[in-house]
């Protein structure tokens, strides 16, 4: 069987390094080319979706993460919506900025995160709202702000968890120029796999339920585990996440046994 990663428009490093792995295994694996249309063999293959909402059912085999669950969770209002109601811990989410407000002014939450944009990432289009806002922005999308300890990306792969990561301050960062609060590479963090400080078992549970809530087949879930109780908070399901190392063996395997 062949495996065929049918990624963006765009360079992708993780699903490169992914199709070398997968040769290694022995399999005959591809990307699609980025321009033209990909003509389906009648081989039998396994379609690898890493993070595209189009990627089609190509001649016969079958489509690891389905493009509308892919869809789904690159929109933060949906995956926050369907995650929430299948038990997901999440932050308290609202799409009325009224609410937001009321967060604000009655002291509920110290901090509130305005996305102006859904399907944004590395932080981009986040806002830090606090009692000092005069102004509500407008957004689509007003997230409870959930001060965390530890940040942990849980990757999960047919109901389990296939590696740990925890988030760290690149050492060669001054602190000065570090964001602690929307911690992404932009500002200052890296996800690393080495002396990582156990999550709790919640945070494996919620890794798990948050990609099944979804419909996916595989994911990368970004959470953070708070200080003072140990609250776990899923913040999004990756569907094309940065591989290496270790995670990047662990992926391959993943495919490689599914064929």
């Amino acid at each position: 069987m062949s495996v065929l990663i049918w990624r963006g428009d765009r360079p992708s490093g993780g699903a490169a390094a992914l199709k070398n792995a997968l040769r290694l295994n022995g399999l005959r694996a591809f990307l699609n080319r980025r321009s033209g249309r990909y003509t389906p063999s009648r081989r039998r293959k396994l379609v690898v979706n890493w993070g595209r909402s189009d990627c089609p059912r190509l001649g016969k085999g079958w489509v690891l993460n389905d493009p509308a669950c892919v869809n789904n969770a690159a929109d933060k209002l949906v995956a926050f919506t369907k995650m929430r109601e299948a038990g997901v811990p999440v932050p308290e989410f609202t799409s009325d900025p009224e609410v937001a407000a009321d967060w604000l002014a009655s002291g509920k939450f110290r901090r509130v995160l305005a996305r102006t944009t859904l399907r944004g990432s590395q932080g981009h289009g986040i806002l830090m709202l606090d009692q000092t806002t005069q102004t509500m922005p407008r957004a689509p999308l007003f997230v409870e702000y959930v001060p965390k300890k530890h940040e942990y990306r849980i990757h999960v792969g047919r109901g389990e968890v296939l590696d740990i990561q925890q988030k760290r301050k690149r050492r060669e960062v001054d602190n000065d120029d570090v964001n602690y609060q929307v911690r992404n590479g932009r500002h200052g963090w890296v996800f690393c796999r080495h002396d990582v400080t156990p999550p709790p078992g919640a945070a494996l549970g919620a890794a798990v339920a948050a990609v099944d809530a979804l419909g996916l087949d595989f994911g990368a879930v970004d959470m953070g585990v708070t200080e003072k109780d140990g609250r776990v908070a899923v913040y999004e399901v990756n569907t094309a996440p940065g591989l290496e190392g270790t995670t990047l063996e662990t992926y391959a395997q993943f495919i490689t046994n599914l064929t």
